[in-house]
């Protein structure tokens, strides 16, 4: 599908880390700056908040599961309907 491709073409683009942080790197928009200027001028990282992602799927899988639940204990057969629109 060529995606290995050019993630290889993408490789030889990849500049090593110069040693200090005063050390001058010519940036691929062809601007010549110091690792520290060309650092802060990145986007930061986004923030990872997998716990709550976790913790949201989680919740959700109990609430289809009991729903789910209801076909099959006794005496749950008047809400079965319901618990499916759910």
């Amino acid at each position: 599908n060529g995606a290995v491709t050019s993630f290889g073409y993408c490789l030889q683009d990849i500049q090593a880390l110069p040693a200090t942080p005063q050390t001058s790197v010519r940036c691929p928009d062809g601007s010549t700056k110091t690792r520290t200027e060309r650092l802060q001028s990145t986007e930061s990282v986004p923030v990872d908040d997998r716990v709550s992602e976790v913790g949201s799927a989680l919740a959700t899988l109990a609430i289809a599961g009991s729903c789910e639940m209801t076909d099959f204990v006794p005496g749950l057969a008047d809400v079965s309907p319901e618990a499916h629109i759910i």
